[in-house]
């Protein structure tokens, strides 16, 4: 994994560790009654469970869009690479040519 990477993963690592402990301690601290509590516990991993897939949803976007960036860029240069090797191949070839009076 490159740096950028370790980087999202980390940041999505903390967000849900934070929302968790968030969620946990406003549980706690909270007077109500059991079933208040399960309810709210529910409804709170339920929006946690929910943001943490947007955020999954949209590192995923975000990482297809640079690899195809990445892609098309390589691609662009690999063409670029090919195209002045048959260039220097070519005037190699009539540069030899001429040399040993060889007409193509």
């Amino acid at each position: 994994m490159d740096e950028k990477t370790n980087t999202i993963l980390i940041a999505l690592g903390t967000f849900l560790l934070g929302g968790l402990v968030g969620a946990g301690l406003g549980v706690l601290i909270a007077p109500r009654s059991g079933k208040k509590t399960r309810k709210l516990i529910r409804h709170r991993s339920e929006e946690l469970k929910d943001r943490t897939v947007d955020e999954l949803e949209d590192t995923r976007d975000q990482a297809l869009e640079k690899f195809d960036a990445l892609s098309e860029k390589t691609r662009h240069k690999a063409e670029s690479v090919i195209s002045r090797g048959k260039t220097i191949a070519e005037s190699q070839r009539a540069n030899l040519q001429s040399k040993l009076g060889v007409s193509r």
